[in-house]
């Protein structure tokens, strides 16, 4: 399991045991509810449930901080892309995917997830 949660650039959560997850959950509920138009909390939260195997909160969470704003950096539409790919929700993951790369075009990791879609399409048309 990932070690880490970065929060921001310059800092990041612990959360290689049970009881760090819990605390850096505590701690970014409590930011997300007093700054709940900072897209850091909701996005931070979305990676926490998405390691944790948390896929609803995952979503929720990763939703919310597109929502919030938009134009957020690729990585946030990464993570919630490769939810909608566990889904079979090939249509949304694309539409978060090309964003990706219209905002970030070197975004390697969403060049790797529309490869992986395209493999998986492939294998549903068959």
């Amino acid at each position: 399991m990932v070690s880490r949660i970065y929060y921001s650039p310059t800092v990041s959560i612990e959360v290689e045991t049970p009881e760090r997850r819990t605390r850096a959950e505590t701690l970014l509920l409590q930011e997300a509810a007093a700054r709940p138009q900072d897209t850091l909390a909701s996005f931070a939260l979305g990676l926490l449930y998405l390691k944790q195997g948390r896929i609803e909160e995952a979503r929720e969470n990763l939703q919310r901080a597109i929502e919030i704003n938009p134009d957020i950096e690729c990585r946030k539409f990464n993570g919630l892309a490769r939810i909608y790919l566990d889904e079979g929700r090939y249509d949304e993951a694309e539409k978060l995917l090309c964003k990706s790369q219209q905002n970030f075009p070197n975004d390697d990791e969403a060049e790797k997830l529309l490869t992986e879609l395209a493999r998986l399409r492939s294998g549903a048309a068959k």
